[in-house]
């Protein structure tokens, strides 16, 4: 049975036909291009006649031996390197936020990144296109070694596929391979973690399911190998992954830059913070995650004075 097509929307195919030819300037033929994405040589006419439209004269094609291929030219074929990170960076980042996203605003980001990735490109071959905005951070991961990985993972998302994979566990020096379905993405305190399930004798054990660190994932394969799993909903909206239902705590910290810090910040949307009389900040926040939560404080360490789970139907009333 011949392999189905590629359910990309349109705009997801302009973009990741579009960035393969911005980070490679050689010719690229229509038949490549259909079997790399998947799809049909009429879908890569259609792509590069998207294209064309908005870059004209810069989108060069002609025929080998009948056979059609596309380049970029002129500045747009300039100085762009193959590797360009911001422009993969951007398209991945935009995969991972699909589903969470409406038809409309992925249209307006596929044509925001496909706008950027024309500019960028003039920027980059005109002298001094020295960048204007920096971005530091302390202790951050370096994710460009793992976007290879990345985006195989975010394609198996996609298509519900079944991964296998190599894994590097906290503390171990040891690689060890396993057979993991995806769901989805998140990002948490500056780490970037793959959700899912890890499979047991050819069977998704719903005992297993976790979340995975992007940079301790060494490898992975996309296999032909799908899953129906009823992942458990991530909530945005509370503190911590997952694992219980929503629950009402409370945390009191010592006044001072602790009390500060935590009241600078949002850490559940339904959350309530009040002061004691002597300065004492009290938290109240929903988590689906105890023993995370307990970490948290914990790392607080005497600066946390106490912590306490609040009654149940606490959850259901007003923080």
């Amino acid at each position: 049975m011949a392999s189905k097509m590629d359910e990309s929307t349109p705009g997801v195919k302009v973009l990741r036909i579009f960035r393969r030819l911005l980070v490679d300037r050689g010719k690229h033929y229509q038949s490549d291009l259909a079997a790399e994405f998947n799809c049909s040589a009429q879908t890569v006419i259609r792509v590069m006649t998207d294209i064309e439209n908005v870059i004209g004269v810069n989108l060069e094609t002609g025929l080998d031996n009948r056979r059609r291929w596309y380049r970029l030219k002129g500045k747009l074929g300039m100085n762009v390197g193959k590797d360009s990170d911001e422009v993969r960076y951007l398209s991945i980042c935009r995969d991972i936020a699909a589903p969470d996203m409406s038809r409309d605003s992925l249209s307006r980001m596929d044509d925001a990144i496909f706008q950027f990735s024309l500019q960028f490109a003039q920027e980059q071959s005109a002298p001094g296109g020295a960048p204007k905005v920096r971005f530091f951070s302390k202790g951050m991961i370096d994710y460009r070694p793992y976007m290879g990985i990345i985006e195989k993972i975010s394609k198996a998302i996609e298509r519900g596929r079944i991964c296998e994979i190599e894994y590097k566990s906290t503390g171990s020096q040891l690689v060890k391979k396993y057979y993991f379905a995806p769901s989805s993405f998140f990002s948490m305190s500056q780490t970037l973690y793959a959700a899912g399930a890890i499979m047991e004798d050819n069977k998704i054990d719903v005992r297993h399911f976790c979340t995975l660190p992007a940079q301790r994932i060494k490898s992975c394969v996309v296999t032909e190998r799908r899953h129906n799993v009823d992942f458990p909903e991530i909530l945005p909206d509370v503190f911590g992954l997952p694992w219980h239902e929503p629950k009402m705590f409370r945390i009191v910290f010592r006044r001072g830059k602790a009390a500060d810090y935590v009241a600078e910040r949002i850490w559940s949307a339904r959350q309530k913070i009040s002061y004691r009389p002597n300065g004492d900040l009290a938290l109240e926040l929903v988590s689906t995650s105890r023993p995370e939560l307990e970490a948290w404080v914990r790392s607080f360490g005497d600066e946390a004075l106490e912590f306490e789970e609040m009654e149940e139907e606490m959850v259901n009333g007003d923080a």
